[in-house]
C-alpha cells in the first residue's frame, strides 16, 4: 500500500491491512504514515475474520483527516461512518480522527470502495 502511494502521491489513502481488526496497530500505522506525509488523509480497514466466535467477527475502520483534508470538507468521522455503514455497522469520533466497525467482514472490499468514493468526492 505505501509503496504504491510513494510512487503516486494522492491527497488520501484508503487501505486494507491484515492486522485482525486491531485498532491499536491501525492507529500506529496511521501515525507512521502521517509522520512522513502529514498532509495526507488516511483510512484503514481490517477484518477480524479469524475469531472462533463468528458473532465477534468484524471489520474495524480507523480514519485520520489532517487540516488540508478538513479544509476540503473531508471529516474523519463522516468518512469512517461511510465505510462502517458498508459493512453493516456505524462509526463516529472527531473531525480529525474517528473509528467505526461492522459485522459484515465479507463486505470489506465494498467498504474500501465506499471510502474511496467518499474521499474522492471531496478532492
Amino acid at each position: 500500500m505505501l509503496k504504491d502511494f510513494e510512487e503516486s502521491p494522492q491527497p488520501f489513502v484508503v487501505g486494507v491491512v491484515d492486522v485482525q481488526g486491531s485498532s491499536v496497530i491501525m492507529t500506529n500505522c496511521i501515525k507512521q504514515i502521517s509522520e512522513k506525509h502529514p498532509e495526507v488523509a488516511i483510512l484503514l480497514l481490517s477484518a477480524d475474520d479469524q475469531n472462533k466466535n463468528v458473532k465477534k467477527r468484524k471489520v474495524t475502520v480507523v480514519a485520520h483527516a489532517p487540516a488540508d483534508a478538513l479544509a476540503k470538507g473531508l471529516k474523519a468521522n463522516d468518512w469512517a461512518k461511510e465505510a462502517a455503514v458498508a459493512v453493516g455497522g456505524k462509526g463516529g469520533g472527531r473531525e480529525g480522527t474517528a473509528q467505526g466497525s461492522g459485522p459484515s467482514v465479507e463486505n470489506i472490499g465494498k467498504a474500501a470502495e465506499a471510502a474511496t468514493a467518499f474521499a474522492s468526492s471531496k478532492f
